[in-house]
Formats: structure tokens, C-alpha cells, sequence
């Protein structure tokens, strides 16, 4: 609880209030989830086989992407999220960008023509994209290192914005 107060005191919880401002009334802001639930347990395979799920990046701080290659405000944003990647590679933190209702084929075909530097995920029977509540796309999510979820924001973003990038230095210092 006193790690808590000082994280706030620091400005963690003043991070959702002070992202507002960056936003339209057509681009809600970063919303901070009160009761920073646990990140649902799942297993995806990326396209090249390789299995990911939450608890191998215990430790890390986490950007869940729920998408789709038919979303163009999904698609309008993942240049951003590649910026956002390659700022912050470096540090304990990663984007998982898991395509609710695509098979990996569908994928792929998107993958050849528009390579990110983080994991494409497909969800084909949207399982995991349910588990967390999904709604609309694209929905993103962004975890504690101690697999929280502390922000939802749903609609595109630009996700390498320096508010946006405050909003992940801050989970790196909590």
C-alpha cells in the first residue's frame, strides 16, 4: 500500500488524468482501470510458431493490441506502435498485437507486405480477445510488470506520442 501512495505521489496516477489532454473528444483518453485486474492467462502462437503467453515476460511491462487486418483505424495505428517498440526495445517491455478473428494465413498475407518488429498473434475464434473484454477495434491494453492491467484505451492512438511514451516510462519506474 505505501509503494502505492508513492507511485501516485510520483505521478502514476496522475499519468491517465494528464493524457486527456492529448485527445479529441473523438479520441477518448487513456482509461485507468480502478481495480487493475490480472492479465488472462492465454497461449498464442505467432506466425512463426513460436508460443507466447503472458507469464514468459513476467517482469515486463506489456502493450496488448486487439486488431484486425479489415480495421483501417487498426491498421492507421501500427506504425506508431513500431515507433513505440523501437523506442523502448531496449528496456523490459513489450507489444503483442493479437488479431481478434484471423487465422495466421490471413496474417501472413498482411505480414509480407507489412512487417512489424513485435509478435502478430492470431486469435481466429477470438478466445483471448473475449477473456479480456474486448469489445471494438482496436482495443489495447497496457500491463505492470507484476501483470496487471492498469490501462484500456479503445480506438486508434499514436502510440509513440510523448504523452503516450510517459505513460510507459511510468510503468518502467513502478
Amino acid at each position: 500500500m505505501h509503494r502505492r501512495r508513492f507511485l501516485m505521489a510520483l505521478g502514476l496516477g496522475l499519468a491517465a488524468p494528464a493524457l486527456r489532454a492529448e485527445f479529441t473528444p473523438e479520441k477518448p483518453p487513456l482509461e485507468y482501470l480502478e481495480r487493475n485486474p490480472p492479465i488472462p492467462d492465454f497461449k498464442l502462437d505467432d506466425l512463426t510458431g513460436k508460443e507466447h503467453s503472458p507469464g514468459q515476460y513476467q517482469g515486463r511491462i506489456l502493450m496488448f493490441n486487439f486488431w484486425s487486418t479489415g480495421c483501417s483505424p487498426c491498421l492507421a495505428e501500427m506504425a506508431s506502435m513500431g515507433r513505440l517498440w523501437e523506442q523502448w526495445k531496449d528496456r523490459p517491455f513489450n507489444i503483442l498485437a493479437i488479431a481478434m478473428g484471423q487465422t495466421a494465413g490471413q496474417l501472413q498475407d498482411y505480414a509480407a507486405k507489412n512487417p512489424h518488429p513485435f509478435p502478430l498473434l492470431p486469435d481466429p475464434d477470438g478466445s483471448v480477445s473475449s477473456a479480456f473484454g474486448v469489445q471494438g477495434l482496436p482495443t489495447t491494453y497496457l500491463a505492470t510488470r507484476s501483470g496487471r492491467l492498469v490501462y484500456k484505451a479503445e480506438g486508434g492512438r499514436q502510440w509513440d506520442s510523448p504523452r503516450m511514451q510517459r505513460a510507459v516510462e511510468l510503468l518502467l519506474i513502478s
